[in-house]
């Protein structure tokens, strides 16, 4: 059977830290601080730990795909005039179905590993130089968090019955974004304004876990990655408070 619904403890975690990230940021009114709330790592490091398996060049080349992610709900939304929701299922659908294709096909090697941590940080100079300017007025969620939870968490549930068929795409899925990217459609501008130091600090941070884990073993290469997060993370204060006061 395709879904099983067998947990493990950092799955349980996993749906913790999601609903809460994504249920945080939802009420927060300030854009850069909800799209910082909503791209920190803490979903990708424990889905690492929920999938069990060595991390790969998936969890480098599924960072291509978040901005992705985003950009094809606000094309949707903004340029086309689609509902919302409709649109974050059609960008989640396209997110899990590239991400299918490409891991079924990933002959993972550190080849492919340090070309792909390369390439995906050009793009994120690519996005950081191109980078929306404008400023957007903060949003605050009126939807009950009654509401909000038990959705969150049945996305997490389903993504996690998957997660032997996406591997790190699975990690890198936005998965607080599934239900927040209803709340940023009104300040989509300071998403993409983090989404390059985002995918700069996470390849980074798994970086690390990858050249660790054969010596550490993955739960430790995890800490040790998110030791070199929070000093990215205070390297590039700078770019990330940019609009947070």
């Amino acid at each position: 059977m395709f879904l099983t619904f067998h947990f493990g403890v950092y799955d349980i975690l996993l749906i913790a830290a999601v609903v809460c990230m994504g249920t945080s940021a939802a009420y927060i009114k300030n854009p850069q601080w909800k799209s910082f709330i909503l791209l920190l790592p803490f979903p990708s490091s424990l889905s690492a730990l929920a999938i069990g398996k060595p991390v790969d060049s998936s969890f480098i080349i599924g960072l291509f795909l978040v901005p992705l992610f985003f950009y094809i709900i606000r094309k949707l939304y903004d340029g086309m005039g689609i509902n919302i929701i409709v649109s974050i299922i059609i960008s989640a659908l396209v997110y899990c179905l590239i991400g299918f294709a490409v891991f079924r096909i990933l002959h993972d090697s550190m080849t492919l590993f340090t070309s792909s941590f390369i390439l995906v940080n050009i793009f994120a100079l690519f996005l950081h130089i191109h980078k929306p300017r404008t400023q957007e007025e903060g949003y605050k969620s009126t939807l009950p968090v009654y509401v909000k939870v038990p959705i969150i968490a049945i996305v997490i549930i389903v993504l996690l019955n998957f997660k032997n068929t996406l591997g790190g795409f699975m990690a890198l899925f936005p998965m607080a974004g599934v239900v927040s990217a209803y709340e940023v459609r009104h300040c989509m501008n300071a998403v993409f304004r983090q989404i390059p130091v985002m995918i700069s600090a996470v390849s980074c941070m798994f970086g690390t876990c990858y050249f660790l884990q054969d010596i550490t073993g993955l739960y430790w290469g995890i800490i040790a990655s998110w030791c070199v997060y929070m000093i990215l993370l205070l390297l590039t204060k700078k770019a990330w408070m940019s609009g947070a006061e």
